[in-house]
């Protein structure tokens, strides 16, 4: 046993920090100090508390403690996120407030810190920063250090998911009716000849008005305070990713068949060029994230021409049979079809400091996934996966088509002829999936088969677990999807599963089975009965709730679990439908012509959104 020299306490000779403080532990000859009798740690299995894991991982080291500790007992870390006091008390807020991001780094990540850190710089960081300290113990030292130098620690990727303004939409009559989870936002007649067009977060949408007509109509801008009219005379838009800037043409020419193309910023609308040679119905726009960049196709004597224009200048010919299909801010990388007339033949490159071939023939090509600021892209082709970065010569990741493998409520763009663009930062700590087989993708851009031969599959909420059936419905669960030879924990008391969830805090997954009978489940295997009747294809989480229909025969009544009891929602027996929008439940009564729609956030307060008649 070693005695922390900092509050005394006595502590197991193969740990490194105190258990109860954090201190680092001083170095004693073993020599020197009594042997103990080993006592063997007890398992998971022996555990009495349902759903509460005896064992817990650290999340700064990946050390598997105990959950009676306070701290890490390889690094010192705080176990709990709400126990911040005695480092509050001993390093000040500014501490407090950053440990989180630190948890979040790895072991492998504070090492590269820690390399980058050297000793001159520490000095400066303390000096810099007395204020924040405090006789301290070297762990907690360390990790100011750590905070100060490097500001952004962030584990692999971060999603980005749908929030409280979040919106969607409907039609009738053909209007398009915009709404989010708690209130009807506007309406815009006439508009559903195209369908409105989102940003990333789908917080702010567009939508014409009289859109059938060669003259035009009315463009609106549609967010969560109601619509916003942009101009007149309309015939095509695109809005931004962020949703702050739109790209349109008007003033469509029918005898010339050209029309002007416009940017609106946010505040006002500017010309970007006028006169372009245009067909109405291929009236090709494309916008980077944030509006910088508008790229276009002037169409003119059977031949196509491609041209952008960044920051509102002059358009600079892309090229001649050149059709682009996604740039990022300022045009740094562009990705463009070039189209031989000839042969029929298109390919597909990416523009940076200079053009690289991705895909030979777009004939053999399926999906296209897009980081958030396009600097990243991801294809399948000729029934193989790839990447490329930075404009760089893509990579191959395994020889098979696939799909991106995301947590529910992610934030993901459709922009149309099969390419999507995924809120998240990087493709690296991501999961693809072929019709077989899971797949995870490393920092380095290697790809690890987690496993093979699944049916359906579904990923927590923090990227950290995958749960998965095979075709005969058993349940099995990944719970370490970072390490070379993954192990598939069978959760064998689960059954005939045909549908699965993750809560949205990844404490539990929830399945119906053949009966129809709704479970939730953990790593302790030890399914638990929640309601019977349950119409498998109706399950949706919110926060630690699931939301589900009981008795569903083209209506079914509405119900809430937080994983015990079922709790009915208030005169809600005759749902017909239920899904998630952004951080609220939207659900639906029809019955023939007419439909009401209504929306909550916690399956107690009830908010009447629309009715059809």
């Amino acid at each position: 046993m070693r005695k922390c020299n900092s509050c005394g306490a006595e502590c197991d000779d193969n740990i490194l920090f105190c258990k109860y403080c954090g201190y680092k532990l001083e170095e004693q000859a073993l020599e020197d100090q009594p042997v103990d009798e080993q006592i063997e740690p007890e398992t998971t299995e022996s555990t009495t508390v349902e759903e509460e894991p005896e064992f817990i991982e650290c999340e700064f080291c990946g050390e598997t403690v105990s959950t009676t500790e306070t701290v890490c007992t390889k690094c010192g870390a705080q176990l709990d996120y709400s126990k911040q006091a005695s480092l509050e008390e001993a390093t000040g807020e500014f501490v407090s407030t950053n440990i989180k991001k630190l948890k979040k780094a790895g072991e492998k990540g504070v090492k590269k810190i820690k390399s980058s850190v050297d000793s001159d710089k520490t000095k400066e960081i303390v000096n810099k920063n007395k204020k924040w300290l405090p006789f301290v113990g070297a762990a907690v030292l360390v990790l100011i250090i750590l905070i100060i130098a490097v500001p952004k620690l962030i584990k692999g990727s971060k999603l980005d998911s749908y929030g409280k303004d979040t919106l969607n939409f409907t039609y009738h009559e053909g209007n398009a009716i915009f709404y989010n989870d708690q209130k009807f936002i506007a309406e815009v007649d006439n508009a559903q000849y195209l369908h409105p067009n989102f940003n990333l977060s789908r917080t702010k949408a567009g939508a014409i008005e009289d859109e059938g007509t060669y003259e035009g109509g009315t463009l609106y801008l549609i967010d969560s305070e109601g619509k916003k009219e942009i101009d007149d005379d309309v015939i095509s838009y695109v809005i931004s990713d962020n949703g702050n800037s739109v790209a349109y043409f008007k003033d469509y020419d029918y005898d010339e068949n050209t029309a002007t193309l416009m940017l609106y910023d946010g505040k006002k609308s500017k010309e970007i060029e006028d006169d372009i040679p245009v067909y109405h119905g291929n009236a090709s726009i494309v916008i980077s994230p944030n509006g910088s960049a508008v790229a276009y196709l002037e169409y003119e004597d059977d031949e196509y021409t491609g041209y952008i224009s960044v920051n509102g200048k002059s358009p600079e010919k892309l090229g001649k049979n050149k059709i682009c299909i996604a740039l990022s801010d300022n045009a740094k990388y562009v990705y463009y079809i070039k189209f031989d007339p000839i042969d029929y033949k298109s390919e597909i490159y990416v523009k940076s400091n200079d053009d690289t071939k991705l895909v030979p023939d777009t004939m053999s090509l399926d999906e296209i996934f897009f980081n958030k600021d396009y600097s990243q892209i991801i294809f399948s082709y000729d029934y193989k996966t790839y990447i490329s970065v930075k404009g760089n010569d893509k990579k191959k990741l395994f020889g098979d088509s696939s799909t991106l493998l995301l947590p529910s409520n992610t934030q993901i763009k459709d922009n149309g002829d099969g390419i999507q663009v995924v809120g998240i930062k990087t493709f690296a700590d991501m999961l693809l999936k072929t019709e077989s087989e899971i797949y995870y993708l490393n920092g380095k851009f290697d790809a690890n088969r987690l496993t093979r031969g699944y049916d359906r599959v579904v990923i927590s909420h923090d990227m950290e677990q995958v749960a998965f059936t095979d075709y005969s419905g058993n349940l099995y669960l990944i719970d370490k999807i970072r390490v070379k030879d993954p192990v598939e924990i069978e959760l064998d008391k689960a059954e005939d599963v045909t549908n699965l969830v993750y809560s949205d805090n990844g404490k539990r997954i929830y399945y119906v089975n053949e009966d129809e009978e709704l479970y939730q489940i953990t790593k302790s295997n030890k399914p638990k009965k929640i309601a019977d009747d349950v119409e498998a294809s109706r399950i949706v989480t919110l926060g630690d709730k699931l939301f589900f229909l009981v008795d569903y025969r083209d209506t079914g009544a509405l119900y809430y679990t937080t994983g015990s009891n079922k709790v009915e929602v208030k005169d809600a027996d005759e749902v017909s439908y239920l899904y998630r929008v952004g951080k609220g439940i939207i659900y639906s009564y029809r019955d023939g012509d007419e439909q009401i729609i209504y929306g909550t956030n916690n399956g107690a307060k009830i908010s009447k959104i629309y009715e059809i008649d």
